[in-house]
């Protein structure tokens, strides 16, 4: 079954001309590109969070031995990595929680208009022409809704004049 579903995708994708697939590639690219620009911005600031815990742990243990005292430094090294490897937890697992509810906000107005829709379709299908589709706004499917719902009340019309 999966191998059928990936030959029909593999023959849709490679049958579209070039100007066809480009055209689809930069369909909304506002809409398209912002989670990525939204996880890589993450990904920026985190880093930097990281770089800089870890720019201060080493300037620490530099200070540590241009003081000369090799006693200390044995410790001071144990003391800087345990710190470090600390800090890159605090901030890794923020980062990981973080994008995680980016991604789920952002691909929820991708999956949460579905539900309403199908709802919409099959009171389509059963006869009531009065249904309407109410998504929130910057939902991915704003258009179908709207487009479904003009389809519906010319239906409804249509109903009428019989």
């Amino acid at each position: 079954m999966a191998s059928l579903r990936f030959d029909r995708w593999r023959r849709d994708f490679f049958s579209l001309n070039p100007q066809r697939k480009t055209k689809s590639y930069l369909l909304q690219p506002s809409r398209q590109l912002r989670l990525p620009l939204y996880l890589l911005g993450i990904t920026v600031g985190f880093g930097a969070l990281w770089i800089h815990s870890a720019a201060s742990a080493i300037r620490e243990l530099y200070t540590a031995v241009e003081s000369a005292q090799p006693r200390y430094f044995d410790a001071m090294i144990q003391s800087q990595l345990h710190d470090l490897a600390l800090v890159s937890l605090l901030i890794a697992l923020p980062y990981v929680l973080v994008t995680i509810a980016v991604a789920v906000v952002h691909s929820h107005q991708y999956v949460g208009p579905a539900i309403p829709l199908r709802r919409h379709l099959e009171a389509l299908k059963n006869g009531d022409y009065s249904s309407r589709v109410q998504l929130r706004r910057g939902d991915a499917f704003e258009e179908v809704a709207q487009d479904l719902n003009e389809l519906a009340a010319l239906l409804a019309d249509r109903e009428k004049q019989r």
